[in-house]
């Protein structure tokens, strides 16, 4: 399962295993050691030789469109290598900023899911026009029996069944069984889980379902992400 936009995975620097051992200096106790403040000494840069610049792939949008048009893109990337089962974590527009669906949101899951289910479509909508080069039909189907817990899946039908493509709007573990079966029925399409319910860091629960044996059973049955991770990591 690729991770797409929030966009999930920065890597930068050297590993700490790849960092030069720390050397030892000998100091003495006994007689203090001096402290220039009149000057400072740096490492020379060799002539001819300029610092090398660094310029990032990927810079947090700015706005709506410009978030879509990197999820876009980052979808298209994996495709094209083959890879078509992804999580997405997006921003949210509200009041004209983008904004994380953390618990700033007074109205709770449902009026996350009022934003989070319009963006769903609109992506869908911009990935079957790069796909096909025309819109796809779009329909939602409410997976949330109590219609409380803001959970749905969106379906855009293009001309060609071969780009089709499925997005889960807010999906918790409880519907796990869901994604696998439309996964399995999707083959090579693409299915998309937009802002799913679970958090990215581990809580106590988390870290308990990642044991083994009993006590890893019992965190997985306790509300812990380890088994939903490991299913998703089986529908590649």
């Amino acid at each position: 399962m690729v991770v797409g936009f929030a966009l999930h995975a920065f890597a930068l620097g050297l590993t700490l295993n790849q960092l030069p051992a720390p050397t030892a200096v000998p100091y003495r106790t006994s007689r203090p050691v001096p402290y220039r403040t009149s000057r400072m000494t740096r490492m020379d840069t060799p002539a001819g030789i300029k610092p090398p610049t660094f310029v990032p792939v990927v810079t947090p949008p700015n706005n709506k469109a410009e978030m879509l048009a990197q999820a876009v893109a980052s979808v298209k990337c994996a495709r094209e290598s083959g890879i078509n089962r992804y999580v997405l974590r997006l921003f949210l527009p509200r009041d004209g900023e983008l904004t994380p669906p953390d618990e700033s949101w007074v109205g709770g899951i449902m009026q996350l899911y009022a934003t989070c289910s319009p963006l769903t479509r609109e992506l869908l909508q911009k990935i079957g026009v790069s796909v096909a080069g025309v819109p796809p039909s779009l329909s939602e189907q409410r997976l949330d029996s109590s219609g409380v817990d803001g959970e749905s899946l969106w379906m855009a039908q293009s001309s060609q069944p071969a780009d089709d493509a499925v997005g889960f709007v807010q999906p918790s573990a409880e519907q796990i069984g869901r994604v696998v079966e439309v996964s399995k029925n999707a083959g090579p399409r693409p299915v998309l889980l937009i802002n799913p319910q679970w958090k990215e860091r581990d809580d106590p629960l988390d870290a308990l379902s990642r044991r083994g044996g009993l006590l890893g059973s019992l965190g997985n049955f306790l509300g812990g992400k380890a088994a939903t991770e490991a299913t998703l990591g089986e529908l590649g």
